[in-house]
């Protein structure tokens, strides 16, 4: 969004080189002098990369620079937006799979991109919500266009507008045209969560902030410097009717923490029910475009009553200023064990069997949660490459077909965990699960704030390992537009 570097990162995550290519409106260029390879910073000359490797491309605004890198992006002009308005996307083929993340900040914060293949017509907005600091953007949402896309929107709160995007009131309907690769942009201090979307043609749907609250308005990530993140919305579509959340483990020892959890109707008459306990301050009822937010130390399970009843679910990671042990005052000194994270949480109708995946190798912190489900012969192993099958199972809520556990893949300054470490890796099981990465920084790292070495407090990110995005609520979807 912003107009500072604009990066992506690319991970070859198949068995076979993968030829990307790169295109912004009608144009197509070479990754040779825009193009790193993660592991040394060695520039890319090629559009070709091996199997299991990383680049760095950058892409647009100023130079992008960090740790012995600069980083000449494609095109040096900005083409982000701080305000409302029309840009345009840049699109990245492959051959074969790849995993896409988006930067803004050069690896400090990044966007799990889905492909184009995962995109629909309805879609029912979710964001963190957005803080409020003097001289920062608000929340913002991004659509995405294909060809003479007609995009029609209902705002659960006013939107602002634009000189070449109509403002339009809370509830009222709206028709914006959109081409292949346009970027139809919202920035405000609203939070717009719980808005409609429909449009004629799949599109793509993000949102995010540039500054985001968790626990409440005034407990914000990182009041000195702010804290952004964007994530991809799944399509109304495919959102579930049954969601387990599990946070990450604990960052400081013998601290507890809180998972934070925003739940969103996407249908009227929406009734939730918990295992083993409804946690205080969740809802019970939803209505479309409804949603509430609220904490809990535990695991749980929430359901609704059938499938034309779905619903998202999204959880955060708080700052690890909040939970930092006699943190100093100015904390940057400090052990800040990562910043603040907002990340969709994949629905149980949506758990896969096998799954391919990158942890990034900037986080010296990387905690994989996986949560399995009963199959027709009972639960099934699951296996990670670098670990065999995985232990520690816990049940989770009352009904006996779900499990989860936590295992660590690196820790302290860049510790391998067995034979775990940040990279390519591979989990697969006879029956469905799933798994959410959770990466952050610490003081064990080394390195100074806006000095050298390897400095990695108060940076984090999440994602989950892979969804089927299937279409499973094929209802009208009631509380949409049409």
């Amino acid at each position: 969004m912003t107009n500072s570097c604009h990066a992506v990162v690319v991970t070859n995550i198949w068995r076979t080189p993968a030829t990307l290519k790169f295109t912004y409106g009608n144009e197509t260029f070479s990754l040779a002098g825009h193009a790193v390879r993660a592991s040394d910073n060695v520039p890319v000359e090629s559009n070709t990369i091996a199997p299991g490797e990383t680049i760095i491309v950058g892409l647009a605004g100023r130079y992008c620079k960090g740790e012995s890198l600069i980083l000449e992006p494609y095109e040096v002009r900005v083409v982000g937006l701080n305000e409302s308005g029309r840009a345009r996307a840049f699109e990245v083929e492959s051959d074969v799979p790849v995993q896409i993340r988006s930067s803004e900040a050069l690896l400090n914060e990044a966007t799990l991109i889905g492909a184009t293949t995962m995109w629909d017509r309805d879609y029912v907005m979710a964001m963190p919500a957005p803080a409020h600091y003097s001289g920062w953007p608000g929340g913002f949402i991004q659509i995405v266009g294909r060809e003479d896309s007609v995009v029609e929107i209902r705002p659960r709160e006013p939107l602002l507008g634009a000189p070449d995007l109509p403002a339009l009131a809370a509830h009222d309907v709206r028709s914006y045209r959109l081409g292949r690769g346009e970027i139809l942009q919202f920035v405000q201090d609203d939070d717009l969560t719980g808005s409609f979307i429909h449009s004629n043609k799949p599109v793509g749907v993000f949102a995010g902030a540039a500054n985001f609250a968790v626990d409440g308005p005034d407990k914000c990530c990182d009041k000195e410097r702010g804290s952004s993140v964007q994530v991809q919305v799944s399509p109304s579509r495919s959102l579930g009717d049954r969601y387990v959340a599990v946070r990450y483990r604990d960052r400081y020892e013998g601290v507890v923490e809180n998972g934070v959890w925003r739940i969103v109707g996407a249908a009227d008459g929406t009734v939730l029910t918990y295992e083993p306990a409804t946690p205080r301050g969740a809802p019970t009822k939803l209505s479309a475009g409804e949603f509430a937010e609220f904490k809990t130390t535990d695991p749980f399970v929430v359901s609704s009553q059938d499938a034309e009843h779905s619903f998202a679910l999204y959880g955060y990671m708080s700052a690890g200023v909040e939970y930092m042990p006699n943190p100093p005052e100015e904390y940057w000194t400090g052990d800040v064990r990562g910043a603040a994270e907002f990340t969709p949480v994949i629905p149980v109708v949506q758990y896969m069997k096998q799954y391919r995946f990158y942890t990034d190798s900037f986080y010296p912190e990387t905690n994989l949660v996986v949560v399995r489900r009963r199959g027709k012969d009972g639960f099934a192993d699951v296996v990670l490459d670098c670990a065999g099958s995985l232990s520690g199972w816990a049940p989770l809520g009352t009904s006996g077909d779900l499990e989860f556990t936590r295992v660590d893949l690196s820790r302290g300054n860049y510790e391998p965990q067995g034979n775990c470490k940040n990279g390519v890796r591979e989990m697969h099981s006879d029956a469905p699960f799933t798994g959410t990465v959770w990466g952050w920084g610490s003081l064990a790292t080394g390195g100074a704030h806006d000095g050298p070495g390897t400095f990695t407090c108060a940076a984090s990110y999440a994602f989950s390992i892979g969804a089927g995005f299937r279409p499973i609520d094929t209802s009208d979807l009631p509380g949409g537009i049409h």
